[in-house]
């Protein structure tokens, strides 16, 4: 219902996406809305945080819900070149879950066809500190991995400390687990958490995260 409300409010945009139960229309989804005028789809696909990646519904044992990552291949119609965005919902539970679903999508990162600058987005399920979110960044590790830098730190390191996870409530001082990490040769020029409510009415539990990014 809210996927459809976004394409009705905003005709000029398309999307992608597919539900994690069926890889169609069923479940929860990761979709990735660009504007129709600028961008022309490549490829697109998604995977499943599981040992069947391509298996719709799959998950990984001990997860209550599959969880997927959705991708975009686009082209910059005004420059003729490319970069790649992957939306993604990691697991709420289960720390070994996600501890292998990052390295899961650094693999697919790291086998997509071009050099071309890559951006990561969406809800982690844990902070900026979890060892997962070291090993997505490189930190501490000698990987073949492309190395990734998340764009909120590239800009408010040991600044702002506000989060994203309120649970509806308008809160700040809530766990920030919503995350965008991006390639090098891609930099952030503004990030911010959007805390706007509607009659004290918020579109969801997590305060959306907006960026601005240069592609190199």
């Amino acid at each position: 219902l809210q996927l459809k409300h976004i394409e009705q409010s905003f005709p000029q945009y398309e999307k992608y996406s597919a539900g994690r139960s069926d890889g169609m229309k069923k479940g929860e989804a990761c979709p990735i809305f660009f504007r129709k005028d600028r961008f022309v789809l490549l490829e697109s696909g998604t995977f499943w945080f599981s040992s069947t990646p391509d298996k719709p519904g799959s998950k990984r044992a001990g997860n209550i819900f599959p969880r997927i990552c959705s991708w975009v291949h686009l082209i910059d119609k005004n420059a003729s070149s490319g970069f790649y965005v992957y939306n993604l919902h990691l697991d709420s539970l289960s720390q070994s879950s996600r501890q292998k679903s990052v390295r899961q999508l650094a693999s697919y990162i790291a086998k997509r066809p071009t050099s071309e600058p890559f951006i990561v987005m969406g809800d982690f399920n844990m902070e900026i500190d979890n060892p997962a979110m070291d090993y997505l960044q490189n930190i501490g590790h000698k990987t073949t991995y492309p190395q990734m830098t998340d764009a909120w730190l590239s800009i408010n390191y040991g600044g702002s400390t506000a989060g994203t996870h309120h649970k509806y409530s308008g809160k700040t001082d809530c766990p920030k687990i919503d995350h965008m990490p991006i390639s090098e040769n891609a930099r952030a020029l503004e990030v911010i958490i959007d805390q706007r409510n509607r009659n004290g009415k918020y579109p969801s539990d997590h305060y959306p995260l907006i960026a601005r990014i240069k592609l190199i």
